[in-house]
This record gives C-alpha cells, sequence and structure tokens, in this order.
C-alpha cells in the first residue's frame, strides 16, 4: 500500500464529507498528551470522518536545537521527527474517529495511544530548516484499541515522507 502513495496523496481536502476546521495549537493540545518542545502539529485544516482522514500543518522552526548536530553544515529535519509528525496527527485522528465529532468539545481529553510499531517508511526528500509542511493521516484499520494507519509529509506538492504504523488505544 505504501509503493501507491509515493507519489499520490492520501487525500485531498473538498470531498463532500470534508470539514474544514482550523484547529492550532491550544485546541490541539486539548487531544494530544504532547507539549513544547516536542508538540509537532502546528494546525489542523480538515478531517473527513467519512474517508477517515485528516490533514494539518507544521512549520520546522529554522532555530531548532535538532539542526545544530544533524548535519552541520546542510541542515536536515531528522526522518524520525518526521514519523512522530505523522503518529502525533494520527493520533488527533484517532481522537475524532473514536468520538464521531468533528468539534472540539469540552469534554476532549488527551489521547493515551502508543505506537506498536512502523511497519514501513519510506524517506523521498528531505525537509529543511523553515519549510511548511502538510501532515495527512489516512485510517486504514482497527477498532476502539488497535488500529493501523498511513501518513504522508508533503512539502510544496512533493510527498516527501510515507509510513504505515500500528497504535493501541490505553
Amino acid at each position: 500500500i505504501a509503493r501507491r502513495f509515493r507519489k499520490k496523496k492520501l487525500a485531498e481536502p473538498g470531498l463532500a464529507s470534508t470539514v474544514a476546521v482550523g484547529y492550532g495549537r491550544g485546541e490541539i493540545e486539548t487531544i494530544l498528551p504532547h507539549r513544547e518542545p516536542f508538540l509537532l502539529v502546528d494546525s489542523i485544516e480538515a478531517v473527513d470522518l467519512k474517508a477517515g482522514f485528516i490533514v494539518g500543518r507544521r512549520t520546522i522552526d529554522r532555530d531548532d536545537p535538532v539542526f545544530r548536530g544533524h548535519f552541520p553544515g546542510h541542515p536536515v529535519y531528522p526522518g524520525v521527527m518526521h514519523i512522530e509528525m505523522i503518529g502525533q496527527m494520527g493520533v488527533c485522528l484517532h481522537h475524532f474517529l473514536n468520538t464521531q465529532e468533528v468539534s472540539l468539545g469540552s469534554r476532549s481529553e488527551a489521547a493515551n495511544i502508543r505506537l506498536v510499531r512502523i511497519l514501513h517508511v519510506l524517506f523521498q526528500y528531505e525537509v529543511l530548516p523553515g519549510d511548511t509542511v502538510t501532515i495527512i493521516c489516512k485510517h486504514l484499520e482497527g477498532d476502539d484499541f488497535t488500529g493501523k494507519g498511513i501518513g504522508q509529509i508533503v512539502k510544496q506538492d512533493r510527498i516527501c515522507t510515507v509510513a504505515i504504523a500500528e497504535f493501541y488505544s490505553l
């Protein structure tokens, strides 16, 4: 399945069932347990419960300390951080699918989910300091406790990363 999405986006908002949401970090913190400096999702732009996908964004801080040691002279955002961005967006998707609500009510709480394993990952293009990337995640299968999803990091319509992972909801 990952090969199919090396060049094709997982989802394009614009379906009749897609809801534009525009959630910022404050709202994201109500469903993600992560905080600075490890909150790697800046915004959630769209959610589609019927098609099972979510779209968000992240701008890579030029001053992120990771760049001091990750290829000095040619800083590149580490692949493991790509996987974490996809994972965090996937947790947000899991929240919306479990509640079957696109709105964030006062009863939203941080998800308690753990990554079980990464089934596949492909790094195709580098992400650099200052880049803004789109994070797309799609639900593949699962139930209330376990699941499998696929995610992409997209920069200027180029798919930089594709990853498939399994998770467990505590």
